[in-house]
């Protein structure tokens, strides 16, 4: 008996024996124990195989973002070698011209008086003496008014002067005076327009010693239309009052309040 179960022992646990598998019923394939053998003899080779495939995606891949970024530098330098320099005064060597031709510019024409540099400098700009005349500009002022203007002229003159008449419709009266420090003469005058615009006119002043000795004197002034608004004066302008309004007072017919 001892020996039969010893012997049972034996069969049964000896490896790979198809009678003992089928016995215990643990294997309904005879071939089965060899095809999972064999199965797990090639995992490594699978493995082994998957990570050269991932090695060689990763190797192209960073081929191709080396490539790409060569590119850009080779593109970046050739932009900087074309591109005009500011110190050469315009294009590269490389560079095209432009399809389009450059724009003409517009040429400026200069004249004696420039009202933006001074529209705003609250004194009458009275100018140096050049060639035995002065400019004098008044700023601002308005149609159909008076004014009563007042300003220093320094000149090579000297003493006394007279101011033969004056033939200008703007200019109604002109008195000049020697200034204190005795290097020019204070002068008054009382214009008046009844046209807007830019307007000009000149008188001389001459020395009452010596008649070859005399300055001209250029008023400029911009009067400005009924519905243009009210000029801010410059100092040493003071506006004496408006014809039109003595005209329309003159003219009513209303009789005022009883």
């Amino acid at each position: 008996m001892a020996a039969a179960v010893q012997s049972g022992k034996s069969d049964s646990g000896t490896p790979g024996s198809k009678d003992s598998c089928l016995k215990r019923g643990g294997c309904s394939d005879p071939e089965a124990p060899a095809a999972s053998s064999k199965q797990d003899s090639l995992m490594p080779e699978i493995q082994e195989s998957e990570d050269s495939s991932c090695s060689s995606v990763k190797r192209q891949a960073d081929q191709l973002a080396d490539d790409i970024r060569h590119t850009l530098s080779t593109s970046k330098q050739h932009i900087l070698q074309t591109r005009p320099s500011p110190s050469d005064g315009g294009g590269s060597v490389d560079s095209d011209p432009p399809d389009t031709p450059p724009r003409p510019r517009r040429q400026r024409i200069s004249s004696r008086v420039h009202f933006p540099e001074d529209v705003h400098d609250p004194e009458i700009h009275v100018s140096r003496e050049r060639d035995g005349g002065v400019d004098v500009n008044l700023g601002f002022l308005q149609v159909n008014h008076r004014y009563k203007c007042c300003f220093t002229v320094i000149n090579s003159v000297g003493g006394a002067v007279h101011i033969p008449e004056v033939k200008s419709a703007m200019i109604h009266s002109v008195t000049s005076y020697v200034n204190q420090d005795e290097d020019g003469h204070d002068v008054e005058l009382r214009i008046i327009s009844h046209k807007d615009g830019v307007l000009s006119a000149d008188f001389d002043m001459i020395s009452d010693s010596d008649e070859t000795k005399k300055c001209k004197v250029v008023i400029h002034a911009r009067f400005l239309g009924k519905d243009q608004g009210t000029p801010l004066l410059k100092e040493g302008v003071r506006c004496l009052g408006s014809e039109v309004e003595e005209e329309e007072s003159e003219g009513s017919d209303w009789a005022g309040y009883e």
